[in-house]
């Protein structure tokens, strides 16, 4: 068996003097998992969290009896449905949302099988932030990263558990759960998958006696007293400082505690706010400490919604940052580029993620942004 595909092989009884007294026909899926069965599938959401009228793709994986993985997301030998199609139907390896409300898909591929839940909602998740973009761990060391998914509506929650883990090279750190485990010397990148939104976090592992503990008589941030709104995220940084007085970045290196962890949740320099309310967060590097008083307060009714700038032109492959701002009633200005929804028209000329446009084709389309009620639309010729 070299190719994938069914087969049927045929065993023979024969008796003494080589004459046949029974056969067996049996069927076996070859998927091409190098001689070995598949044990288990794996998909690359533990849930899926669409918007109405919006589409996210999976991945599929069967994991096979040797160890081995394989992406079978295009196999013809899988099949998945859904037991509500008038919530979430799924075509090719894509579920589109059609109605608020909750079914499952069902996943069957070489005799194994898989569910999975899938929400609709209209307040769809607009991005996903990790506690840290890099980290270097100890051989032996285990490190926890944290995912902090923002939606439409702009509030924010932990879906540190909820997201899909995967690591480059498990021989150098692996991942469960957002927790990395340092294996061995080296270099690798840790990937986590949540309803349709991806980040990465690069890892270095190093030797266990090279990470020495400076010594710091105190700590210093970027911000001792913060004002947030709820869902919104600040990114701290954080000093240690010498006896002679030099100053070192140690955002990355520190403990991060909070008073109230429904107020303000945080780690490795980001600040996440949760529900209106005051809390404090302490950082600690060895006998230093620091205390970050920081405020949640409740958003203000918006006057205005404007983007910057309001008309675009670009070369075709070409890439630009857009950006969206809200005036309230107070005429307070606050930048809500991460936390509004952006959409575009016509798909095919360009696409759009938090801001940054990337033109596909020659065309006009239009760009629409919202947050919390109020929306701008933004003009796009792609040259």
């Amino acid at each position: 068996m070299n190719n994938p595909g069914t087969y049927y092989p045929l065993s023979i009884l024969y008796d003494a003097d080589g004459m046949p007294l029974a056969y067996y026909l049996s069927r076996i899926e070859y998927t091409g998992g190098g001689g070995a069965t598949v044990d288990h599938l794996e998909i690359s959401e533990r849930e899926i969290v669409v918007g109405v009228g919006k589409s996210q793709k999976l991945k599929v994986y069967a994991v096979y009896t040797n160890g081995n993985e394989k992406d079978v997301t295009s196999d013809k030998g899988l099949v998945v449905r859904s037991e509500s199609a008038s919530i979430a139907d799924v075509s090719k390896g894509t579920v589109t949302g059609k109605k608020e409300g909750s079914t499952r898909l069902v996943i069957s591929f070489a005799g194994q099988k898989l569910q999975v839940n899938v929400q609709v909602t209209k307040d769809p998740l607009i991005s996903l932030k990790a506690s840290t973009r890099s980290a270097t761990i100890s051989v032996g060391d285990t490190k926890q990263i944290k995912l902090t998914g923002v939606y439409s509506n702009g509030s924010a929650k932990d879906v540190t558990g909820l997201a899909f883990w995967m690591t480059d090279d498990s021989e150098v750190a692996d991942v469960e759960g957002g927790d990395v485990d340092a294996v061995a010397e080296g270099t690798t990148k840790i990937t986590a998958t949540y309803a349709g939104q991806t980040v990465e976090i690069e890892v270095t592992v190093v030797p266990e006696d090279e990470e020495e503990l400076v010594e710091y008589v105190s700590l210093v941030t970027s911000n001792k007293n913060i004002k947030m709104l709820p869902g919104e995220e600040k990114t701290v940084l954080i000093y240690g400082i010498k006896e002679n007085g030099e100053k070192d970045e140690i955002t990355s290196d520190v403990v991060w505690q909070t008073s109230k962890s429904d107020v303000v949740d945080t780690d490795s320099g980001i600040l996440t706010a949760g529900k209106p309310g005051k809390a404090i967060v302490y950082v600690s590097y060895g006998q230093a400490e620091y205390a970050i008083n920081v405020e949640v307060v409740k958003e203000k009714a918006i006057k205005t919604l404007t983007t910057s700038p309001k008309k675009v032109e670009l070369k075709r492959g070409a890439e630009k940052q857009l950006y969206a701002q809200v005036t309230y009633i107070d005429n307070a200005k606050l930048d809500v580029t991460d936390r509004a929804e952006w959409t575009v028209k016509n798909e095919t000329i360009l696409e759009v993620d938090n801001g940054t446009v990337t033109a596909l084709k020659k065309g006009k389309t239009i760009i629409t942004v919202k947050y919390n009620g109020k929306s701008a639309n933004i003009e796009v010729t792609v040259k």
